[in-house]
């Protein structure tokens, strides 16, 4: 009796040994950006049909040796027991950790890359000269880019920083402009990888007069006025400028100016680059969650005047672009996650709210191009007839709703002895079919 008992603890003692196991250990790799780094993932054991994957928390790279992502810089290798993962051409978004693991038994390794650059430098003001008059105030901010994070040190060539010059920690000098002012400002950027700089020739201007040009009070442009983000992703938020004084530019979320010692602005850059007739200012944001969607603001200042331009970086839909073809209502909106309702308002002519609502599903074939999604419905089909409306839409996707369109339509529905032009299409057809007959009888 004891004879099955023992052989069942025989198979089970065979199989737990014969089970294959990952033999990797966790490593840490710090990879210059550029470079190829390889990831080492050696299994024992490993049967024919065991299944090895890398994943990140984005998702599965690899099943074996078959790619799951259209991400260029990534590839696998299999040489006998061993599943290498390859990135080539590392960038900065590199930095994270990589995963291999058995899928039957959870075994898994996981590694941490941390990609290492040289400083990068930026001054703001982007120019290599700068004139101002006596009595402007003056901001000279300097942003630098690299990992790990440089250390960043204004100095004055030929001689110290005047001590009325107020730091703002170790980014940005303001001061009112005198002519012992002038000199040439250089900001260095420091870490183990390497150092850069970038300097600013500063002249004050005892005469308003002598300013280069006029005073010009700033202008500034944005390309979008909504940028749609997936939850985790990054996003570059820009805005071009100009003015004469060459404008300060500062970023502000939701009303309040951004602070890079913010926790959730932690991760996040600022630079700027000169180009023909303007500037260029770029925010780089990192990391995106729910609590750092809303309005993103630019605003230009110099002593002439200010101007701003406001940016909604938000994963839910934006805001619908509308037109109307007779009583047909079509539309088009951005959205990085796929679009799963659409909702119709409506309104009688000059009323203060919406008193009608209309669902719209979503389908696949709405997805018009990588991050927009267009449809149509027939007004007509539920709207009484004889009247007219003002409508609004809105759009959801895994977020949840998003925002209205800027501007509402105004649509008349014809009454139902109103022939449309369909109709009368088709009562043509009708009657030539009728007099076509009748002159063949």
């Amino acid at each position: 009796m004891r004879w099955p008992s023992l052989l069942g603890v025989i198979l089970l003692l065979r199989e737990s040994i014969c089970d294959p196991k990952i033999a990797t250990k966790s490593q840490r790799f710090e990879v210059r950006e550029g470079s190829t780094v390889e990831l080492p993932c050696h299994v024992d054991d490993l049967d024919t049909d065991d299944t090895i994957t890398w994943e990140t928390s984005e998702g599965t790279i690899s099943l074996d040796e078959e790619k799951l992502t259209n991400d260029d810089s990534l590839d696998v290798r299999k040489d006998g027991s061993d599943m290498i993962l390859i990135i080539r051409n590392v960038e900065p978004q590199h930095s994270r950790q990589f995963t291999c693991k058995l899928p039957a038994n959870d075994a898994s390794v996981t590694h941490e890359v941390v990609v290492v650059s040289s400083p990068s430098v930026s001054i703001s003001p982007d120019l290599s000269e700068m004139t101002t008059r006596k009595g402007d105030k003056v901001t000279l901010r300097c942003q630098a880019t690299g990992n790990p994070a440089p250390e960043i040190q204004w100095s004055k060539k030929g001689g110290q920083i005047e001590r009325d010059v107020t730091r703002k920690g170790s980014h940005s000098l303001i001061f009112t402009a005198d002519l012992n002012h002038q000199g040439v400002y250089i900001c260095s950027a420091r870490n183990k990888i390497g150092e850069a700089r970038r300097q600013i020739d500063l002249k004050v201007s005892a005469n308003g007069n002598q300013l280069q040009g006029e005073g010009v009070k700033p202008w500034i442009r944005t390309d979008f006025g909504y940028l749609p983000v997936h939850r985790g992703n990054s996003v570059n938020i820009s805005c071009r400028f100009d003015g004469n004084p060459p404008p300060n530019l500062d970023w502000y979320f939701n009303g309040y100016r951004v602070k890079m010692n913010d926790a959730k602005f932690k991760d996040a850059k600022e630079y700027d680059q000169r180009e023909k007739n303007y500037t260029l200012s770029t925010l780089e944001v990192h990391n995106l969650d729910p609590d750092m969607f809303g309005d993103y603001s630019c605003q230009a200042s110099n002593n002439f005047g200010s101007a701003i331009e406001v940016i909604h970086v938000s994963g839910n839909p934006g805001p619908p672009e509308l037109s109307v073809d007779g009583t047909s209502l079509k539309w088009s909106v951005q959205s990085k996650a796929p679009i799963l309702e659409y909702r119709v308002l409506f309104r009688f002519l000059k009323q203060d709210t919406w008193t009608g609502k209309k669902s719209v599903s979503a389908d696949l074939r709405d997805q018009t191009g990588a991050d927009r999604y267009s449809n149509s419905i027939d007004l007509a089909s539920f709207l009484q007839r004889g009247t007219t409306y003002e409508v609004q839409l809105e759009a959801r996707n895994a977020e949840g709703w998003g925002s209205l369109a800027r501007k509402f339509v105004t649509v008349d529905v014809p009454g139902s002895d109103e022939a449309s032009p369909g109709s009368a299409s088709t009562h043509l057809v009708a009657l030539l079919v009728l007099v076509t007959v009748w002159l063949n009888l």
